[in-house]
């Protein structure tokens, strides 16, 4: 008798899991796309009529087919987009306000896969402890709990609509042999600008901006490695100034222009400028920081402006004394 019962309590909770995992399954719930390979568009857009659409070009991601995407943000978007599943339904007494805030509050998503739009649903905010976010597929009523398994946080940010997010902060992406030249120029101080010719990766020229003359001998090895620094060179941040501070620092604060030129004669260009410092601001030892010792204005082919660090260009702003194997002179340039 014990038997039977024992039986019959384990066929009941069979039965009861099984129709909680079924009111889980159907087109609901179906966030997931598993043929992310094949994903080639993604659209995103929110209420406050910001919207971004993510387009596959060869082996790159575009934004609005203008500018290259961030390699990370496109991987998480792809990984979250193939791998969402919904934890839990939203409870009954919470659906009505949940389906309130996603109308007003989420980002519509649409997935196209080979140019067909295969899916439609959208992202909301997260839960109470940001373990889940939630979601509603389009047409539906009701709402889900979902998140991505080995992912510990929401995936709202995965889904941001805004345009600046996913532009890639690369300035500078060439390996050795798409590089057809490279200039460096100092504002200035012109008797330290230099420009290297890549003539088959293996033998260079190297030329003096100042007297537009060829110079040798060179360090070979030492135009190499400047060289290979353009495989990633990038910036911090966008930033927006005012067109009177922007022509302040141009006239003020120039320090470099960086020129390279690729194999098919397209030239990418990235002005650096000093970024002044307000009034009462100090150094570690107590002295008066005019200018910003870390951080620098970068503007990128004479259009975008951004935060570039120091830290990052000084390998590539070397002066040509650098490939002659001889010390500049402290003339008390800034920017050295």
């Amino acid at each position: 008798m014990k038997q039977l019962i024992f039986i019959s309590v384990f066929a009941l909770v069979i039965v009861s899991c099984g129709k909680g995992i079924d009111t889980l399954k159907g087109k609901d719930n179906e966030f997931k796309v598993m043929d992310t390979a094949n994903v080639d568009k993604i659209f995103l857009a929110n209420k406050g009529n910001q919207s971004v659409v993510l387009t596959r070009e060869g082996r790159k991601w575009m934004v609005n087919g203008e500018f290259e995407a961030r390699g990370d943000m496109i991987s998480n978007l792809l990984y979250s987009v193939r791998n969402v599943v919904v934890k839990q339904l939203v409870p009954k007494t919470a659906m009505d306000q949940t389906m309130k805030l996603l109308a007003v509050a989420a980002t519509k998503v649409e997935i196209y896969v080979k140019g067909k739009l295969t899916k439609v649903y959208y992202v909301g905010g997260p839960t109470q402890d940001h373990f889940g976010t939630f979601m509603v597929m389009q047409d539906s009523e009701t709402p889900y709990i979902c998140y991505v398994p080995g992912h510990r946080g929401y995936i709202s940010n995965f889904y941001t609509p805004l345009v600046d997010e996913w532009r890639s902060r690369q300035v500078f992406n060439y390996q050795l042999n798409e590089i057809a030249s490279v200039k460096t120029e100092f504002y200035g101080a012109p008797q330290y600008s230099w420009e290297i010719i890549n003539l088959d990766n293996k033998n260079f020229k190297l030329r003096s901006v100042a007297t537009k003359n060829f110079v040798e001998p060179f360090d070979t090895g030492a135009v190499k490695n400047v060289l290979k620094e353009f495989k990633a060179l990038g910036f911090e941040a966008f930033v927006t100034i005012s067109s009177t501070r922007l022509d302040s620092v141009k006239a003020k604060y120039a320090l470099y222009k960086i020129s390279v030129t690729n194999r098919e004669g397209k030239v990418r260009t990235l002005d650096l400028f000093q970024i002044p410092m307000q009034p009462g601001v100090y150094t570690m030892d107590g002295k008066e920081a005019k200018v910003d010792v870390d951080k620098m204005y970068g503007i990128v082919d004479g259009k975008t402006t951004t935060i570039c660090q120091y830290y990052t260009y000084d390998p590539v702003v070397v002066p040509i004394n650098y490939f002659l194997g001889q010390k500049p002179i402290d003339d008390g340039y800034p920017g050295r």
